[in-house]
Parts: C-alpha cells; sequence; structure tokens
C-alpha cells in the first residue's frame, strides 16, 4: 500500500508538471497575442496621422503616448485611440498632447470614464458643450453654450489640475501602473518570442511550426487526460473502492 501510494504521489507531481507546461504555453500564447494587438494599436495610429497630414509626427507621438501610459497607468490600448480622435477634431499634435493630459486629469478628478472623458473634451472642442454637463464645471447651460473652448479649458485645468497625481499615488492609482507594467511585460515576451519562432521557422514560416504546435498541444491533452485517469483507478483500488 505505501508502494502505491508513494506512486501515487510520484504520479501527482508529474500530472503537475504537466500542467505546469501547459500554463507555460497558455502565458506564451496571450503574450504573443498582446505583442500583436499592440502592433496592431500602433500601425493604426500612425496610419491614422498619415490620412490626417501629421505622420511625421508618427514617432513623436509614440514616444508621448509611451510616457504617459506609464505615467497615468492608462494602457496604451486606450490611449492611442483617444489620441487619435483627439487628433481627428483639433488637426494639432501637441493640442491633442495636451487635451489628453486634461482628460486623464478631468476623469480623476470628476470620476468618470477616462473615454467618456476624451469624447467630452472632443465635442466641446467642435463647439458641442452638452457632454460636459457631467463633469459639474458649475456652469449652467447657456454659459457652456456661450464659452469658447480655450475658456472651457482653462476653466477645466483650474478645478481638476493635479487630480491624476493625486490618483496615482493612491493604492488603486498604483494598482493601475503594475497593470501597466505586467501588460508592458507580456508585450516584450511576446515580441521575442515572435522573433524566436521567426528565426526557427525556416522557409517553411510559421504555417509548419504552427501546425506543430497543435500536434504536439493534442498529445498534452490526450496524456494528462489518461494520466488523470490512469491516477484515479490506482486510488480507488488503494481505498479498496
Amino acid at each position: 500500500t505505501l508502494s502505491l501510494q508513494q506512486s501515487i504521489h510520484k504520479l501527482t507531481k508529474g500530472v503537475a508538471g504537466l500542467w505546469s507546461v501547459q500554463k507555460v504555453l497558455a502565458y506564451s500564447k496571450a503574450s504573443m497575442k498582446a505583442y500583436a494587438e499592440d502592433q496592431k494599436g500602433a500601425a493604426l495610429l500612425a496610419n491614422q496621422l498619415k490620412n490626417l497630414g501629421l505622420g511625421a509626427a508618427t514617432s513623436n507621438t509614440n514616444t508621448f503616448i509611451a510616457a504617459m501610459e506609464k505615467q497615468t497607468g492608462i494602457l496604451d490600448d486606450e490611449l492611442r485611440p483617444a489620441f487619435a480622435q483627439l487628433a481627428r477634431v483639433t488637426g494639432s499634435v501637441t493640442k491633442s498632447q495636451q487635451l489628453l493630459n486634461l482628460a486623464f486629469n478631468v476623469s480623476k478628478g470628476a470620476g468618470v470614464d477616462f473615454a467618456t472623458t476624451v469624447d467630452a473634451l472632443s465635442q466641446a472642442y467642435v463647439g458641442n458643450t452638452k457632454g460636459l454637463k457631467q463633469l459639474n464645471l458649475g456652469l449652467t447651460a447657456a454659459e457652456l453654450k456661450a464659452a469658447d473652448f480655450n475658456t472651457i479649458q482653462q476653466k477645466l485645468n483650474d478645478q481638476f489640475g493635479g487630480a491624476g497625481q493625486a490618483y496615482l499615488s493612491t493604492y488603486a492609482g498604483q494598482l493601475d501602473a503594475l497593470n501597466v507594467a505586467s501588460a508592458n511585460a507580456a508585450e516584450t515576451i511576446g515580441k521575442n518570442l515572435f522573433d524566436a519562432l521567426g528565426r526557427v521557422s525556416g522557409s517553411d514560416g510559421f504555417g509548419s511550426f504552427i501546425d506543430g504546435i497543435s500536434k504536439a498541444a493534442n498529445l498534452i491533452g490526450d496524456l494528462l487526460t489518461g494520466v488523470s485517469r490512469l491516477a484515479e483507478m490506482i486510488n480507488d483500488i488503494v481505498t479498496g473502492k
């Protein structure tokens, strides 16, 4: 009986090891997907800037967004489309950068979702101030409608300046920063995996490598199922069930 229990213990450790391999494979796949999504987002923003005649500022914009991601705890997956939206209405990279920073402070100070805040600022820039009501600026609808955007921007800066930094000093803000660091780490790992796969795939490309991964995954799955069932049977024998 002792020998059988020891065997079960070893078998269980083996199963745990196989599960660990599966987890590594799952994380690798998720990392590669994260990197692919990041590349897609960067490409879409670059194309948007090109279409707006701002293509020369693409490198500067990427640097700005990378810095803002670290400084705000907002993922670049959200910053890029927000920047593109602001660029479409302002036609200016500098103004878009100002408004993106403003949106961060306003969203944290007013407790409004970041994307919603960007929408409100984008609409206000072209004269539609209805979305600003939810920010509680202390202005009536008539006053908002009569105010020019520079006045509104100054009012927002006065009321919500520093709110973003105050938020980042909280545990919630630190968790956001940790989430950004984790996401970037995953994207870096994904990039390295893509590079590695590109080197080992050879002339056949990724197709043959992907086929090999699929076959290996099926074999691992079948093995895990069989080993788990065998462990159950041995346990039944030992316990007399």
